[in-house]
């Protein structure tokens, strides 16, 4: 599997979750973003978002799917940056889709078993 766009953040229970269910699995990484280091805030997280089909949010145990068009951007950016303001960690760009949080069935199925 290539991912295009990782974005972990250190310390982050969810994105240790996730690394350990890709590690699992030959995966390339071609970028991997600190976010810590270089935080995503609304606008920015908006124009990465916007191009791609397709934005899967695991929030939950609930996934929640959406194309990224202009009239759902208050929407999706909603569920999308954290507390602080800032994109969500863990979040994929595998292929023109996102991921973005982390869920065991939404892990399990990138990785091949669901």
């Amino acid at each position: 599997m290539i991912i295009n766009w990782a974005y972990f953040r250190k310390g982050c229970a969810s994105c240790q979750k996730a690394q350990e269910s890709l590690g699992r699995t030959k995966v390339q990484i071609k970028k991997e973003v600190n976010a810590r280091q270089e935080p995503l805030e609304a606008q920015k997280a908006w124009d990465l978002l916007a191009d791609s089909n397709r934005i899967l949010i695991a929030s939950g145990k609930k996934i929640r799917e959406y194309s990224p068009r202009p009239d759902k951007k208050e929407e999706i950016l909603k569920i999308v940056l954290g507390r602080s303001g800032t994109l969500r960690a863990p979040t994929l760009k595998i292929g023109n889709t996102f991921y973005i949080g982390y869920s065991n069935e939404m892990y399990d199925k990138l990785v091949g078993k669901g």
